[in-house]
């Protein structure tokens, strides 16, 4: 029986997932839609999981990126998954024009711009 279950929330995960879209998987309007869905929404968990899973994903390899080019953290140790989600949703609510965009870019500009880190490449 409880193979069913993990089988069959696996199973709804997968078709809740956005479509991929040519040279990215997500764009800032995915990302944005799983970021803002209401906390009465039935989909609410699983779909603020893959916001703050995605959003986790791209600090971290853009930190660790940062760290093999020697250059400094961007984000402060002290700062929160919860205030990473507030400030890409934030950015994104503030740049509607811009949510076409690979998500991943739009996490990159949300989070330098909030915490003032210099170009990752160059």
């Amino acid at each position: 029986m409880f193979k069913r279950i993990v089988c069959g929330v696996f199973l709804a995960a997968a078709f809740n997932a956005p479509p991929a879209h040519a040279g990215m998987y997500l764009t800032g309007n995915d990302l944005f839609a799983d970021c803002s869905v209401p906390k009465d929404n039935a989909v609410y968990f699983s779909r603020t999981e893959r916001c703050t899973g995605f959003i986790t994903g791209v600090v971290d390899a853009t930190e660790g990126l940062r760290s093999l080019q020697s250059k400094p953290y961007c984000v402060p140790p002290e700062v929160t998954l919860g205030q990473l989600n507030e400030v890409v949703l934030g950015y994104l609510q503030a740049n509607p024009a811009n949510r076409s965009l690979a998500a991943s870019a739009l996490v990159i500009a949300a989070v330098s711009g909030a915490y003032g880190c210099v170009a990752l490449i160059g």
